[in-house]
């Protein structure tokens, strides 16, 4: 007779509301202290900064080197970007020497002995007219995300180039009377350091003009690249640059540095140029162009905690409702969450779709409840996870994870039972009914379990 009264347990039990602490990706841990290795010599260098490094010159090209180390954990790759001085007087031909670097096995002191470290090394080419004297080398290294920026500067000497003491030949003048042809001067290219910048971020934007005239040079040149407020803003004093001279056949290249701005929506957006010089005996020209950035937003989710009663039965169905909020300004694809824990057999994966920047969606994931199979004892405590999953608009997927905790309780849990002489006949044949009902559907579990290879 108790048995019949304890089937009453289905019904009378509630589900208590719990705090479930929301555990999203580990955070990585923090990177070590990177510094320049004063103490090694490295390959193409003559001795170690300690010792008063100096680089050397190999042809027509100054070879620099900087060794970095890291104590601690290093970030896996630094980005390293050179400033040449003032290129009108730097000796160096001016381009874009920015790379990125990893920690690698690097040789020392020429022996066999190898060390972990940041190992850049460039060829700077030099101008053929270029003067004798030192001048400096600047490297910025960084990591992407700016939680590393640091700099160092060495100094290269030229002893080859013209001497402040030695006049030049004077140039004979040509005496001609064919009209100079006016140079032509194009846009052949232009980049930032990677293929889409990251809203928010600084970035420096090379430009390269090729005068594509085969016998006039393009003298005193100016270039204006401006920065559209709505997009960006200029990093220094100006927005304009000079140039000496560009040759007939080549080219001149200028960098730009520009902070985006936060709220830019992604997409590619046009940095306007406009540029004037002389040729021939004074005659003018000028010219004007485009050039491009790609923006990215930063895509930052984040997910109500779910709500998963304390203590569950067996053979109950709940529905746990989830809702994803887009806390960026990108939009956010195949947003869905997957429900994952012993004794729970979801019906669906809630599946919310694309999530706008600045918007929120919400779903439900269903599910039914039966014995523990992944433990010895089928009824108890059980640990789970409601995943959530998400992609960028490059296919880049994303996860965070809740998890949580519940007790499955067997149908036939111990109760009080009040015997109650008078009951009626009709309250005696629900009470067996039920009971009937709860063991069909133990006996169908029990039968799906062992044809699955489960034991009980």
């Amino acid at each position: 007779m108790r048995l019949f009264g304890m089937t009453a347990a289905i019904l009378c039990l509630t589900a208590a509301e719990m705090e479930i602490p929301l555990e999203t990706e580990p955070i990585a841990e923090p990177f070590g202290v990177v510094y320049l290795d004063t103490e090694h010599v490295y390959d193409q260098m003559t001795g170690a900064y300690s010792q008063g490094y100096v680089p050397v010159i190999q042809g027509n090209d100054a070879v620099v080197v900087f060794p970095l180390l890291c104590e601690g954990t290093p970030p896996p790759t630094l980005m390293v970007s050179l400033a040449l001085g003032d290129p009108d007087t730097a000796p160096f031909v001016c381009r874009n020497y920015a790379r990125t670097v990893s920690c690698e096995q690097h040789p020392v002191d020429g022996g066999t002995e190898t060390i972990p470290a940041y190992y850049a090394a460039f060829h700077l080419e030099l101008r053929s007219d270029r003067r004798n004297g030192s001048y400096p080398v600047t490297a910025y290294f960084y990591t992407q995300d700016h939680a590393i920026s640091l700099d160092y500067t060495t100094y290269v000497t030229i002893t080859d180039g013209i001497s402040e003491q030695t006049e030049p030949e004077p140039v004979q003048p040509v005496v001609t009377t064919e009209q100079p042809v006016l140079p032509k001067l194009l846009l052949t290219d232009y980049h930032t350091c990677h293929t889409a910048e990251t809203a928010g971020d600084t970035v420096t934007l090379s430009i390269t003009l090729q005068n594509m005239s085969q016998k006039t040079t393009a003298k005193n040149l100016t270039i204006t690249a401006a920065a559209p407020e709505e997009i960006c803003s200029l990093i220094g004093v100006s927005d304009t640059q000079y140039c000496e001279q560009i040759l007939p056949g080549d080219t001149g290249t200028f960098m730009f540095s520009y902070e985006i701005r936060g709220d830019v929506p992604e997409g590619q957006y046009g940095i306007p140029l406009t540029y004037d010089y002389t040729f021939g005996e004074g005659q003018t020209a000028a010219g004007q162009g485009t050039a491009r950035i790609s923006v990215v937003q930063p895509l930052k989710m984040d997910f109500a905690m779910v709500q998963v009663p304390s203590e569950l039965v067996v053979s109950d169905r709940i529905m746990l409702n989830v809702q994803a909020m887009n806390l960026s300004h990108a939009d956010a694809y195949h947003v869905r969450a997957v429900l994952e824990a012993d004794g729970f057999f979801p019906e669906n994966t809630a599946f919310l779709g694309t999530v706008p920047g600045g918007e929120s969606a919400e779903g439900s994931i269903t599910a039914s409840i039966s014995a523990l199979y992944d433990k010895a004892e089928i009824y108890g405590m059980t640990d789970g996870t409601i995943t959530f999953f998400y992609e960028d608009r490059n296919g880049k997927e994303y996860t965070q994870v809740q998890a949580f905790s519940t007790e499955i309780c067997s149908p036939f849990t111990e109760m009080q039972i009040k015997d109650s002489p008078q009951d009626e006949p009709k309250q005696w044949w629900y009470a067996m009914g039920a009971a009937l009902a709860v063991l069909a559907a133990l006996a169908v579990y029990l039968i799906i379990r062992r044809r699955t290879g489960g034991g009980v």
